[in-house]
């Protein structure tokens, strides 16, 4: 399922974006990704792991309690 904004996405446990979506995590490098949700489709609480090809990091971000999304945190793969 290809995806242009990560910020309402659908509910899906994989998503494939297109290119430059919005809610994209920009230190990602290129851009597009590949994102795995957890609770997909919930609007309490969801979270998003996503990974690109233009770097080595993965970014996450999560939203509670039907708040925003917190900003995309990044581990660097070594």
């Amino acid at each position: 399922m290809e995806v242009n904004d990560l910020d309402n996405p659908p509910a899906a446990l994989i998503l494939n974006t297109s290119p430059g979506p919005k809610g994209f995590p920009s230190q990602l490098g290129g851009n597009a990704c590949i994102v795995i949700q957890q609770n997909f489709g919930d609007k309490i609480y969801s979270a998003q792991l996503a990974f690109g090809f233009g770097s080595d990091k993965i970014a996450i971000r999560n939203k509670r309690n039907g708040s925003n999304w917190t900003d995309w945190k990044y581990v660097t793969l070594s």
